[in-house]
């Protein structure tokens, strides 16, 4: 019973701020009913957009901001537009999708430029340092931060100067600069007291706490956490305090007093489940599962972990979903499911490659590694380490490069190769003195000591023998208190699990004799209710009858005087009734005109469109050409409309062949005409002036394309959007059964199959397209490769790689590259069908988003 009225209760919480989010939706939406200015309709649709986010609603969400952005362009309001893209940046990236943020932020960075928007300068550079910061690029983050900081200073925003300030801290502190971290934390705390910020003075004691944790000063963080709760509390800020119970839970877990992690994890959860926050309530899951796993309770830690899991799926929330698969892949390697855990752990990987997560992705990376080391593979264990060791020099976190040293050490040791483990042990036990890691100390010196002895190095041996005693006698005290906790924790849970037996067992008697009692009493019950209702019932029945009789009465003199008022009616009905039949005659015969109109002009459209077809065929190699140039050959030409912006181009000058296969920008229409555009300046280049060298072509290409297109300045920017192509030029001769190719491309690559070597190699063009935007001039890179007769090459656009499932997952470069590799032995004709099978396999119910143009040529 307990637990329904708790369930009520739960859903009562969440719908009453459910209702508090619409209500204020609702409040916002009737103020875009009155008569506001432009800029204030700008702004209010912003915050509409915000709402319905807030409740989780994508589609609105994206339609609000949109129609600020299309007002504010309309308005001339570059503020609000910048204000807008802003706005939809931090919200994408919030849900993980950084690359587009990234966009959008730049976007708002130069229409800020542009209207001198000083305010949206610093938004877009803090937008830009805080996705950086996300994708563990910390050297970016703080060059953006340090943007922020310079607008903030120049505009005397102390607000603005505490927060990036505090944001700055946050960098240093993932880079393991804590002291740095601390400076500029302590910068941050003197603004937010001089400005009486008390939510900011908050937010800087937690700070400040989480770097003396990371530092392993738990004592002095548990004394932050409480200033920094004690100010929530005093302001009623239910969610920061929520907050710092999970942070000091958090402290107490490193502690080993898993009570009391418990205790302030469960507080937290409570909180966040009257306030429906569901991104924190799942968090509250998983390191409550990460207590019952210390416990080495393993299904209570998979309960858990699996329920934040299933929250975070709702939520789509990439990188909560990613943490719990790494969760999940450890308590499965503590449990000795080691393929269980391993299968986790590629699922965190893949995900974190998906995000842009490299601090993340390094951490894998490491968990993999140590994972291998456990199943004795240690040539994949050194190849995991060695990448994760490379990804956190690179991040500057020194803690995690000690860790990794010492488990590369541990996999060198195991293969006897005692020099390089003395190497990377040495290494590591410097950093993680550095960094004051004791457990990381104790793991490396103890390798040194055996390593040093196995190498007749006795006095080493014994100087590292003692910092390693030094190391396990600071942390068996810990160690001690987790075990002594652990039985605590286990004894209450007997003791509970007995006491609900015996409360089960005496519940069970006495609902034995009351249901003996109410069952008589229950029979009376009924007796009486039965006798009741048939009286109510005869009762009922005798005054409705009188009822009706009064009613019938009533109705017939009613009846009576309405047949007279509706024959009148009915005579005026029939005179407009004779007139609207005439108007809908007259309607219906405009509207067949207007559909034979509309037909005709479909038909026109249609029949244009065939004709653009025809006419960009005939502007395609022929077959016979073809054919006379290779021994065997496939084009895999998909348009996405009836035209198509990809093209292919041949011509011979002299004894050497010049080929083209070129994406232009756009598809249908605008593409076509660029694929005319780009065949006529080929003609012109190769046939006319005799241009063979690739390189040179997409030179001269990229010059003629931005000449043709610059002739209307009045659209330059329109034009620059969509005047452009990617390409892969070849040259080739042959000369003596072996074939010349030189090749240039314009971010397009090519593809080659060598049949006496068996390999399947690839040439990477240069990563800029010919055409659109340009500040400096484009210079592509020219090389050569020689290759024996029935070699194979490979080149096309990207249509076939960027297309998506119905999932949203592309297609993928490797993928291509890899299906082409594993059919390379069948005939062309084979291949292309089983690239088209593939194709139709990975659409399967989606829209073609791109034209499609591959071809394969044997030599």
């Amino acid at each position: 019973m307990k637990t329904y009225v708790l369930c009520i209760l739960l859903c009562l919480t969440t719908y009453n701020v459910f209702a508090w989010q619409t209500r204020k939706l609702d409040s916002l939406l009737k103020v875009l009913e009155t008569n506001i200015t432009h800029e204030q309709k700008v702004k209010v649709y912003i915050k509409v957009a915000r709402r319905y986010n807030a409740l989780s609603d994508s589609l609105n969400t994206a339609l609000y901001i949109q129609k600020a952005i299309a007002l504010a362009q309309k308005t001339n309001y570059p503020k609000g537009e910048a204000d807008a893209y802003h706005r939809q940046a931090w919200m994408l990236r919030r849900k993980g999708y950084y690359t587009a943020a990234n966009t959008l932020f730049k976007q708002a960075l130069k229409i800020s430029k542009k209207a001198s928007y000083d305010n949206g300068i610093a938004n877009a550079y803090n937008g830009l340092g805080a996705v950086h910061d996300d994708q563990a690029h910390y050297e970016e983050a703080l060059k953006y931060y340090q943007k922020t900081l310079a607008i903030d200073h120049k505009m005397g925003n102390k607000r603005g100067l505490s927060s990036d300030y505090n944001n700055i801290g946050i960098v240093y502190q993932k880079q393991g600069k804590y002291r740095l971290a601390l400076k500029y934390y302590q910068k941050s705390m003197q603004l937010d007291k001089a400005l009486g910020d008390k939510s900011g003075m908050a937010y800087g004691y937690n700070n400040i706490g989480i770097v003396y944790s990371k530092l392993g000063n738990y004592p002095l963080t548990l004394e932050y956490y409480r200033k920094s709760l004690a100010i929530k509390q005093a302001l009623g800020n239910t969610q920061g305090v929520a907050n710092s119970y999970h942070n000091m839970g958090a402290v107490y877990r490193k502690q080993g007093n898993y009570p009391k992690a418990l205790e302030h994890y469960k507080k937290s959860l409570k909180i966040n489940e009257k306030t429906g926050s569901k991104k924190n309530v799942a968090n509250n899951y998983t390191n409550i599962g990460s207590v019952f796993h210390a416990l080495n309770n393993d299904s209570l830690a998979l309960a858990y972990v699996t329920r934040a899991l299933k929250v975070y799926k709702q939520l789509q929330n990439r990188q909560g979903i990613a943490n719990n698969y790494k969760m999940i892949g450890n308590i499965h390697q503590t449990a000795g499911r080691f393929q269980k855990a391993e299968v986790y752990y590629q699922k965190f990987l893949a995900m974190e490659k998906e995000i842009g997560n490299k601090e993340s992705l390094a951490d894998g990376y490491l968990n993999l590694g140590m994972l291998a080391i456990e199943t004795k593979q240690y040539a994949q264990a050194q190849n995991y380490l060695e990448i994760a060791l490379t990804m956190h020099k690179a991040q500057g976190r020194k803690d995690a490069v000690s860790e990794t040293q010492v488990a590369l050490a541990e996999v060198f040791f195991l293969q006897k190769n005692h020099p390089k483990a003395i190497h990377y042990a040495t290494q590591g036990v410097a950093k993680a003195k550095e960094v004051g890691n004791p457990a990381t100390i104790r793991d490396g010196a103890a390798l040194l000591a055996k390593s040093h002895h196995l190498q007749g190095q006795p006095a080493k041996a014994y100087q590292y023998q003692v910092i390693f005693k030094q190391m396990s006698d600071s942390l068996i005290n810990v160690e001690n208190t987790r075990k002594i906790t652990r039985m605590e924790v286990e004894l209450e849970f007997r003791q509970a699990k007995d006491s609900m037996q015996k409360a089960n067992a005496l519940q069970r008697a006495q609902l034995e004799k009351e249901q003996l009692t109410n069952r008589f009493q229950r029979n009376i019950t009924w007796l009486i209710l039965v006798v009741l209702t048939i009286v109510l019932v005869f009762m009922f029945f005798v005054y409705r009858s009188r009822q009706q009789q009064k009613r019938l009465n009533v109705q017939l003199q009613q009846q009576k005087q309405g047949l007279k008022t509706q024959s009148e009616e009915l005579a005026k009905l029939n005179e407009e009734l004779l007139q609207n039949k005439e108007e809908i005659a007259a309607q219906r015969d405009i509207l067949a005109f207007r559909n034979t109109e509309l037909l005709h002009h479909q038909y026109r459209i249609n029949k244009s469109f065939k004709a653009a077809q025809v006419i960009q065929h005939t502007l395609l190699p022929s077959d016979q050409l073809i054919r006379r140039l290779f021994s065997d050959y496939f084009v895999l030409y998909q348009p996405k409309d009836v035209v198509s912006g990809d093209f292919y181009w041949i011509a011979e000058v002299g004894q050497q062949w010049v080929m083209v296969v070129a994406d232009c920008t756009g598809h249908g229409v605008p593409g076509a005409f660029m694929t005319l555009i780009g065949s006529k300046l080929l003609d012109s280049i190769v046939k006319i002036n005799q241009v063979v060298q690739p390189a040179e072509i997409l030179t001269q290409l990229n010059e003629s394309v931005l000449h043709t297109m610059k002739r209307n300045t009045g659209q330059q920017q329109e034009i620059d959007m969509i005047a452009g192509m990617d390409a892969v030029v070849l040259s080739v001769s042959s000369k003596n059964n072996y074939f010349e190719i030189d090749f240039a491309g314009a971010k397009n690559d090519l593809l080659y199959f060598d049949p006496i070597t068996r390999t399947f190699g690839e040439l990477k063009g240069t990563r800029m397209s010919v055409g659109g935007f340009q500040t400096k001039r484009k210079i592509f890179t020219q090389q050569h490769i020689s290759l024996p007769v029935h070699s194979i090459l490979y080149a096309g656009s990207d249509g076939f790689q960027d297309q998506n499932n119905d999932q949203r997952k592309r297609f993928g470069h490797d993928a291509l590259k890899q299906l082409l590799e594993q059919n390379v032995a069948y005939p062309l004709a084979q291949q292309k069908n089983l690239l088209e099978e593939a194709l139709k396999a990975h659409m399967q119910h989606s829209e073609q988003r791109d034209d499609i143009l591959w071809l394969g040529m044997k030599l």
